[in-house]
């Protein structure tokens, strides 16, 4: 890490190569839905940001424990980000192809699915969904999100919730299993 924080890319490679496998299965574990190819991206992006953060690192934990920690976060942040999507894809990807997790649909799967996503979230208040925008399509945080509208986090986890209960009630007679998060 010394030697990365100096600028030394090489360095980079050799913790790449000593702990990728390490990094990956921690990615699989914290989010299981994650795909082979998104794992592959995830890990990138973990040692992405040990590159970032090399200048700042100091020797508190052991190496493996911190780049275990960065791990764990950007799986918890993938998951986040795509749990809409993943929901809507598992059910409707079925519905309209056939198959229990087709991630494939045909143009006329693709825009049923739309048009009634569009239709649940049409349905919702604009406070609430202007803050499912935010944080699922924008990928802001909670605290984020609070800042750009003005409002308590408490209350952008208010809102989430509502919206999140709202949409998936509205899918789940088309098969949609219900959401009952308060926080991702």
């Amino acid at each position: 890490m010394a030697r990365l924080g100096a600028g030394d890319t090489a360095a980079l490679d050799v913790l790449y190569c000593r702990y990728r496998g390490m990094v990956r299965a921690a990615l699989l574990r914290f989010a299981q839905e994650i795909t082979v190819d998104e794992a592959d991206e995830l890990t990138q992006d973990v040692f992405l940001t040990v590159a970032l953060m090399a200048p700042k690192y100091q020797r508190q934990l052991r190496f493996r424990a911190w780049l275990y920690s960065i791990s764990t976060r950007k799986a918890r942040t993938w998951r986040r980000n795509t749990w809409l999507h993943r929901r809507i894809l598992r059910t409707h990807g079925a519905a309209c192809s056939g198959t229990a997790h087709s991630p494939r649909l045909s143009l006329a799967g693709q825009i049923a699915t739309r048009d009634q996503v569009v239709k649940a979230l049409e349905r919702l208040p604009v406070s609430q969904r202007e803050v499912l925008w935010l944080f699922a399509v924008e990928g802001f945080t909670g605290d984020e999100i609070s800042k750009i509208l003005g409002i308590r986090p408490k209350t952008v986890w208010t809102r989430l919730h509502r919206a999140r209960q709202t949409v998936t009630e509205d899918l789940t007679p088309l098969g949609v299993p219900h959401l009952d998060r308060k926080k991702p």
